[in-house]
């Protein structure tokens, strides 16, 4: 049980944005059950503490390394240049400007789904565009993140990720309408 291992030393993928999935669910799987806690059952309880500990870790790491933008994210913090997402600006004006329009459009959208006056089919075409449009927005982010991590260019990396943010928040927001609409 090595802490001191990085999530991608851990899952023995290297520690860039684009990672085989596959490799890492596998690896996943191996080290659950290496590290399991009930495999410590006998130990001293400091030794059932450390498996514990170890577990979540790897619970951890499997989450950061499967999820686009909390590895974006941990490959930051790794290169030293982490995100502060409460302290960030976003310095992209009209990306900030589209994003109201979508929050503006989605609330309106929502509002007409709570009181019943749109009917199911037009909301639900509604929400697969907007889906769609936030998608490919994801899409360019993840590249456009891609691109500057590799180059270095870490505070644009970061504007990526604060945009990427607004962008994740959106397509949640349009799935608790979808599941709305199919109650």
């Amino acid at each position: 049980m090595d802490f001191t291992q990085n999530y991608f030393e851990l899952f023995g993928v290297d520690a860039k944005f684009e990672v085989d999935l596959d490799v890492v669910s596998r690896r996943y799987l191996e080290l659950q059950k290496e590290s399991h806690p009930d495999k410590f059952a006998n130990v001293s309880a400091a030794e059932q503490r450390v498996a514990v500990q170890f577990s979540s870790y790897i619970n951890s790491a499997f989450q950061a390394l499967k999820t686009p933008l909390l590895r974006a994210e941990y490959l930051l913090e790794l290169s030293g240049h982490p995100l502060n997402s409460d302290s960030i600006t976003i310095k992209d004006g009209q990306f900030l400007f589209v994003q109201m329009e979508w929050r503006e459009s989605l609330s309106d959208l929502s509002e007409e789904i709570n009181t019943a006056s749109i009917d199911a089919m037009a909301a639900s075409d509604k929400l697969d565009t907007f889906s769609i449009t936030a998608s490919k927005q994801r899409g360019k982010l993840i590249a456009e993140f891609e691109t500057m991590y590799e180059n270095e260019q870490f505070v644009e990396a970061q504007q990526c990720i604060a945009k990427l943010h607004f962008v994740e928040k959106m397509l949640t927001e349009i799935e608790l309408l979808e599941d709305k609409l199919l109650d």
